[in-house]
């Protein structure tokens, strides 16, 4: 009986220290995702970054509210709704409603799709997608 407690005893032992191991790479593993994925660096993996805008950054206009006078001054980026649900039209990195101005430029009328904007006496329909 002594020698069946001996190998029993033993037998526990290599699953203690099998268990021990095991927690010991487990908690070591998880530093190191932790680390690597909390760094504060974002990694697209060599895919799009989706914090980037996919449209609206190449053809940026530094223009300022004055000195809008004409159409080819006017970069239309998108639509966005307010907390009333009322769309706004993105323009020249502004948010701009129905009725605000820049410049010479007035909104007239904004869709999903597209903005009206007057300018002078003629009025303009930007599409956001053309």
């Amino acid at each position: 009986m002594s020698q069946c407690r001996k190998k029993n005893s033993y037998i526990v032992r290599i699953k203690i220290g099998a268990l021990v191991l095991f927690v010991s790479v487990l908690i070591a593993v998880s530093v190191f995702v932790c680390e690597s994925v909390f760094s504060g660096e974002y990694d697209s993996c060599e895919k799009r970054d989706p914090f980037v805008p996919l449209v609206g950054v190449e053809g940026r206009k530094n223009v300022s509210d004055e000195n809008v006078f004409t159409i080819d001054n006017v970069v239309f980026q998108g639509v966005a709704f307010d907390d009333k649900g009322e769309q706004n039209a993105i323009i020249n990195g502004e948010l701009m409603g129905v009725g605000e101005k820049m410049g010479e430029m007035e909104i007239k009328h904004i869709t999903e799709e597209y903005v009206s904007v007057r300018i002078g006496e003629k009025t303009y329909k930007l599409k956001l997608y053309e």
